[in-house]
């Protein structure tokens, strides 16, 4: 069961929000008014739709105390304004909708969010046979980014492992593309689910680990994100 936490102080929109998730298989929503009453367990959600606009603790605030207890929560933000949408991406939004279009794009976001924790539940598995001898076989969703080093691409994971192959990165490249790799610098390329804000060029991921996009590539990358971002 995947749980999902609302938190907005206008019941209208929390309504609302229940009434277009509603038929959403496989979920339990918990609804909350104030920031206050979620804090002591945000660590029970895999799914966030927190509002912008909150008296006391506003949502950015509250999004970067999930951060601290929760690094792979999936965040939406629902707003009346466009203007906090970079503060929203700062801390790692998974989507930024503004309340004017919630009936068209919130059940495409939050149906989204429930596929990717699906997946990471499922797992995607590739398998690579470097040699003779051994075959690899790696979950995806436990790549953070993948770095070249000499003949060899090793995967860097979310358990700290760092799984050594010999092979061609253009070769690891074509099976990964469509699983939301992107490549930021030559010889390096990040899982994007796993981004959690841009600092220039640098690129902040979940576990705190800094990489560093190319300047060639950096408008190509900050393209990328915003539209894995905002489908």
């Amino acid at each position: 069961m995947i749980r999902i936490a609302i938190c907005d102080d206008e019941k209208e929109y929390i309504d609302k929000i229940l009434n277009i998730i509603a038929d959403l298989k496989g979920i339990r929503a918990i609804t909350y008014i104030s920031a206050y009453e979620m804090l002591d367990v945000v660590e029970d959600f895999d799914i966030f739709i927190l509002d912008i606009e909150m008296p006391e603790i506003n949502g950015i605030n509250l999004a970067k105390i999930i951060r601290e207890k929760r690094k792979d929560a999936i965040i939406i933000f629902l707003t009346n304004y466009d203007n906090y949408v970079f503060q929203g991406y700062e801390v790692g939004a998974f989507r930024y909708i503004t309340k004017s279009k919630i009936d068209e794009k919130l059940l495409l976001g939050v149906t989204k969010a429930v596929n990717i924790i699906e997946n990471i539940n499922k797992g995607k598995f590739l398998s690579f046979s470097p040699d003779k001898k051994r075959i690899v076989k790696i979950d995806l969703n436990s790549v953070i980014y993948l770095e070249k080093c000499g003949k060899e691409v090793i995967f860097n994971t979310i358990h700290n492992d760092k799984i050594s192959i010999k092979i061609t990165m253009a070769e690891i490249e074509k099976q990964i593309s469509s699983y939301g790799f992107i490549e930021v610098k030559k010889g390096i390329v990040v899982n994007v689910a796993y981004v959690e804000k841009l600092e220039g060029l640098a690129i902040v991921m979940k576990n705190n680990k800094v990489l560093y996009m190319s300047r060639g590539k950096a408008d190509s990358v900050r393209k990328n994100l915003l539209r894995y971002w905002s489908k």
